[in-house]
């Protein structure tokens, strides 16, 4: 991951790509101009910009407030520390097997995104059909979304997170949910806070 410091405003963004791949070449904060974060010493005039607006979310994303990013499994997502990319999540595990009753579990935990390496984050966008962080960002409107990111994270490491408790229900498990993030069950109750999932 490069950085990036504005010549304008002085506030730094990341970026996993090269100057051809950029579909936004300003500053995320301010639209000014964006440069490495020291200059190329054989090349001090070079000016590196960023690919990512670093706007996390297409929706007005607030510190600490859980939103719904996926109604099916009743997923939820809370920007513990925006600058620090890490966030909390939650969601129901459905376990509906042939000759068995389904049940549903609960997956809580916080994914800190500085914790993987560019290579660890492309392992796990792969089954989302990502294969590098410049066709992700393309098909995003060239933002960078962290926080899609860790949902990928979260939904393919979910069993590390899951509780032992077993509900027989869908009902009961977002129960569970509800009462951990004070949010509405989706399709059942009035919807309140709720965002377009990322599908």
């Amino acid at each position: 991951m490069n950085k990036y410091i504005c010549t304008k405003c002085g506030k730094a963004c990341y970026s996993a790509a090269e100057l051809e791949y950029l579909y936004n070449d300003k500053c995320p904060y301010c639209g000014g101009k964006i440069r490495y974060e020291t200059n190329d010493i054989q090349n001090p005039d070079k000016v590196l910009v960023v690919i990512s607006t670093l706007t996390e979310v297409p929706w007005n994303e607030t510190e600490s407030q859980w939103f719904v990013t996926d109604d099916d499994t009743f997923q939820c997502c809370k920007v513990v520390h925006l600058d620090e990319r890490i966030y909390e999540l939650i969601q129901i595990n459905p376990y509906i097997l042939e000759g068995m009753e389904p049940f549903y579990t609960v997956s809580c935990g916080l994914i800190s995104l500085k914790r993987y390496s560019d290579e660890d984050i492309l392992k796990y966008m792969q089954p989302y059909g990502f294969n590098s962080m410049e066709q992700f960002i393309k098909e995003h409107d060239g933002i960078l979304y962290w926080q899609y990111i860790a949902e990928m994270i979260f939904e393919t490491t979910c069993p590390e997170y899951e509780a032992c408790q077993r509900y027989h229900s869908f009902e009961a498990a977002a129960g569970i949910i509800k009462t951990i993030t004070g949010l509405p069950i989706p399709g059942m109750e009035e919807k309140s806070q709720i965002v377009p999932s990322k599908q």
